[in-house]
């Protein structure tokens, strides 16, 4: 998914056991998007313990992202989650696990990647469109290989 994609999510957006319904992407399109199940149950859990934690009563428009930072004499602040967010959280983590080279769009690329290892098509995800020019920010094997962990797409 596009990073201002991810930031539109909205808690209508979430359908249970299945994945993501009516998304907004590129051109104001929108899309129905599968979810392994473990994301799809993370998700789950995230909305029913944190969104609605911080959010009070929870209606079909609350988004499921947030963003909350410090302001002087004013207090924390907090907004739902814009795409430039994800772009600095990108540029952050990726900073403290030494890559500071990585964007939104190499998670992408690593979805694709661990996609195509598992069934060998990238086509088994409706998601994941081929034809994109490849990546060689990362080697063979996606960005779970070049940090030693192991996928979170992986089963059993």
């Amino acid at each position: 998914m596009r990073r201002e994609s991810v930031a539109t999510l909205r808690t209508r957006n979430l359908a249970l056991g299945w994945g993501l319904r009516g998304v907004v992407v590129k051109g104001g399109k929108t899309r129905d998007i599968p979810l392994p199940s473990v994301v799809t149950q993370y998700l789950e859990q995230y909305v029913e313990q944190v969104v609605a934690k911080e959010n009070g009563l929870l209606t079909p428009d609350t988004p499921i992202f947030w963003s909350s930072w410090g302001r002087p004499r004013q207090g924390k602040a907090r907004s739902p989650m814009s795409g430039k967010n994800i772009w600095r959280l990108c540029k952050t983590y990726g900073r403290l696990i030494g890559c500071p080279q990585l964007e939104p769009h190499d998670l992408r690329h690593g979805v694709a990647m661990e996609v195509y290892a598992q069934h060998h098509d990238l086509e088994q995800s409706p998601s994941i469109r081929k034809g994109r020019k490849s990546s060689s920010r990362f080697p063979r094997g996606g960005l779970m290989k070049v940090q030693g962990e192991s996928s979170p797409f992986e089963t059993g």
